[in-house]
C-alpha cells in the first residue's frame, strides 16, 4: 500500500483501488465542474474534455483567469474527478475514463464593494451561477455536477441579483436533467466549522463535508493541525477526504504550487469532487439510476467512521450531525449500485414538495406536496434546540395536497420536518414578527 500521509490512519480513504476493479468510468458519463474554470491545456485532461463555457462573459470557453494562484481552484477540482490514469503524468482522478465539462462561473478578486481581500475571494453573480448550471445540464448534457463553492448569507448582496434564479436552476437540473432522471448536484458544505452554507443546504443539492486523514470531521482540532473546519449539521449528506489532496494545478508557473500539480488542495472544495467522481463511476455502471438513487446509494454505503453518534435517521438510514451518513466508500457504493433494484423509487413517497413563504411574516406556513401513495404524514416545527413548537399527524390519500399551518412563534429560525413512514424531508424557515 501507499505510505500513510501525515499522521493519518490506515484505511481512512474511499477504497478507490478496489472500486477500479469494477470500473474506472465510462467515457459516455460527463461531469460538469462549475468553478473558476479548468486548465484545458493540462496534459492530464487530454482526451477527457468536453466543450465548456465561460458564464462570466470572458469568452474563455471555461479556461480560468490567471490573475491569482487561487484561479487554479477549478483545475484542482477537475483533476480529482477525472485526471487521466496511466498516461505517464501525475496522478489519476476518481473516474479517470469519464469526461469533464469546464463551466467557469466565478473568478477571484482582491477587492470588491470597496473592500480589499487577502487572500482573494471568488466573485460571481446570480446570473452567472444560473447560466452555468443551465448550460451544464441543458446544453452539455452533464450526468453529474461538481460545485465546490458556497455563499455565506451575509454575501448574498454581492451576487447582484436574486438567489432564487440560482435555486430555480438547481431545481430544474434536479427534476428535468438527464431526460427526467435528474442530475446529482454535489456542493461543498463550507469551511468555517459551522452550519451548512447555501446552496448545499437546499433539498435538491447534495452536501459534502470534509474528513481529515484520521477519518474525523475536519475541524480546527483534527489530526492534520490545519485551522479550519468542514461545515456540518442539518441537511448534511456525507463526507469525503479534504486535507492535503494531490491533484492537477494550472500547467506551468501560474497555479498554487508553481508546477503542474499541487499536493495540498484542501477544503470541502476537495471533498465535493471526490463525491462527484464516485457518482460518475456509479452512473458508468448503471446509467439508468436517477439523481435520488445516486444520493441514496452513496448514503447507505458510507462508512460510519469517527466515533460519532449515528443515532439520527434520515433517508439512507442512520445519520450523524458531524458526517451525515458517514465517509464515502467508492467500492461499497459500486457494490451497492450493482445489486440495487430501485427499492428507493417505491420508498419515495413524496415528490414536488414546497414550503412557502420563507421568511414567514404572519405565522402561516403553506405546505404543498404530492403523495405517490396513500399513507400517514407527520409534520413538526421545532426551534434549533429541538424544542417542538407544533406537531400534527394526518392520514392522506395519493395525489396533491395543500396544508396551511398556523403557528404562533417568536422571530427566529425554525426547522419544519415532514415525515412519511420511510422518509423525512426538512427545511429551515425564518420567522419574522410583523
Amino acid at each position: 500500500g501507499t505510505p500513510l500521509q501525515g499522521s493519518g490512519t490506515a484505511g481512512a480513504d474511499i477504497s478507490i483501488e478496489d472500486a477500479w476493479t469494477i470500473t474506472m468510468g465510462d467515457p459516455s458519463i460527463k461531469v460538469a465542474i462549475l468553478d473558476s474554470g479548468v486548465d484545458t491545456t493540462h496534459a492530464e485532461f487530454a482526451g477527457n474534455l468536453m466543450p465548456g463555457i465561460d458564464a462570466t462573459g470572458g469568452g474563455s470557453n471555461g479556461f480560468p483567469s490567471l490573475n491569482f494562484s487561487s484561479d487554479a481552484h477549478g483545475t484542482a477540482c477537475a483533476g480529482i474527478v477525472a485526471a487521466k490514469a496511466n498516461n505517464g503524468f501525475g496522478g489519476a482522478g476518481i473516474a479517470p475514463e469519464c469526461k469533464i465539462i469546464p463551466v467557469k462561473i466565478f473568478y477571484y478578486v482582491d477587492n470588491a464593494m470597496g473592500l480589499n481581500f487577502n487572500p482573494p475571494i471568488p466573485f460571481s453573480t446570480s446570473q452567472w451561477l444560473a447560466d452555468g448550471i443551465h448550460f451544464a445540464w441543458q446544453v452539455a448534457g452533464a450526468d453529474v455536477m461538481s460545485n465546490s463553492w458556497a455563499v455565506p448569507d451575509i454575501l448574498f448582496s454581492m451576487l447582484q441579483g436574486p438567489i432564487s434564479i440560482v435555486e430555480d436552476a438547481i431545481n430544474d437540473a434536479f427534476h428535468y436533467g438527464r431526460g427526467g432522471k435528474g442530475v446529482p448536484q454535489f456542493f461543498s458544505s463550507g469551511n468555517d466549522n459551522s452550519e451548512l452554507l447555501w446552496p448545499s443546504r437546499l433539498e435538491s443539492t447534495i452536501a459534502v463535508t470534509a474528513t481529515s486523514m484520521c477519518d474525523e470531521r475536519k475541524s480546527p482540532t483534527s489530526c492534520d493541525g490545519e485551522n479550519w473546519g468542514g461545515n456540518y449539521g442539518n441537511m448534511l449528506d456525507f463526507a469525503a477526504p479534504g486535507v492535503k489532496i494531490t491533484t492537477s494545478d494550472i500547467w506551468g508557473s501560474k497555479g498554487y504550487d508553481g508546477g503542474h500539480y499541487t499536493t495540498s488542495f484542501n477544503g470541502t472544495s476537495a471533498a465535493c469532487p471526490v463525491a462527484a467522481g464516485i457518482a460518475a463511476l456509479m452512473l458508468s455502471v448503471r446509467p439508468e439510476l436517477n439523481a435520488w438513487d445516486v444520493r441514496y446509494l452513496l448514503g447507505i454505503s458510507a462508512d460510519k467512521v469517527g466515533g460519532y453518534d449515528y443515532s439520527g435517521t434520515n433517508y439512507a438510514g442512520s445519520w450523524s450531525n458531524e458526517l451525515g451518513f458517514g465517509r464515502l466508500n467508492a467500492f461499497a457504493a459500486l457494490q451497492a449500485t450493482a445489486v440495487y433494484t430501485s427499492i428507493n423509487s417505491e420508498l419515495k413517497e413524496v415528490k414536488n414538495w414546497s414550503v412557502y413563504p420563507n421568511p414567514v411574516t404572519d405565522g402561516i406556513i403553506q405546505l404543498e406536496l404530492s403523495m405517490l401513495k396513500p399513507g400517514m404524514i407527520n409534520y413538526t416545527l421545532s426551534d434549533l434546540s429541538g424544542k417542538i413548537i407544533f406537531r400534527q399527524n394526518e392520514k392522506i390519500t395519493e395525489g396533491n395536497h395543500h396544508f396551511q399551518i398556523k403557528v404562533n412563534a417568536p422571530s427566529g429560525i425554525y426547522l419544519l420536518k415532514v415525515a412519511t413512514q420511510n422518509e423525512t424531508y426538512q427545511r429551515k424557515l425564518l420567522f419574522l414578527d410583523n
